[in-house]
């Protein structure tokens, strides 16, 4: 077993990794595998937070490349977009890929600083639910962007922002 970025402790594999977030080949593979089961036909429960609630648990190498900043930046706007401004998701998916043209020059921003990433990221990780039985996936798949927007609390001011920025611009 290997620790995740995400905090996770998942099996060792040999396999893909994202090409700029931090994250174990195992962790990368269940989110693809999550991805798969929730975009299949029929499925239950549709979740297009969880990209953001991925990408907001795998900050590692932010300091070193400006494309892991950008990412934090525009899913932690989704975030807050969806649970703070009440935003529905399938808006909240077309907004994502304005978020850094419409909030940088609007705030006279170069690019996305540097966010220190919380000391825990939540309980629930794509490592938990996907290890969870059909009966309990439901219920936390709902419960996931929440956890991880209170994981980055000392970051929702700023995040308030460049959200209502966007908002504003569009």
């Amino acid at each position: 077993m290997e620790r995740c970025g995400c905090g996770s402790l998942v099996p060792v594999e040999d396999g893909p990794r994202h090409p700029y977030m931090e994250s174990a080949p195992a962790c990368w593979r269940m989110y693809g595998e999550l991805t798969t089961r929730l975009l299949a036909p029929g499925a239950a429960v549709a979740q297009p937070s969880h990209v953001d609630c991925f990408a907001t648990q795998h900050t590692g190498g932010a300091d070193s490349d400006q494309r892991q900043r950008s990412s934090i930046a525009v899913h932690l706007v989704a975030l807050c977009a969806r649970i703070e401004r009440g935003i529905p998701a399938g808006q909240v998916q077309r907004l994502r890929p304005r978020v850094s043209a419409a909030v940088l020059p609007t705030l006279g921003m170069d690019e996305w600083p540097l966010f220190t990433p919380p000391d825990h990221y939540g309980e629930l990780t794509v490592a938990v639910l996907w290890n969870l039985p059909d009966d309990e996936f439901g219920a936390s798949l709902a419960d996931w962007p929440g956890c991880v927007w209170s994981a980055w609390e000392h970051q929702h001011a700023t995040v308030r922002v460049w959200t209502d920025a966007l908002l504003g611009a569009g």
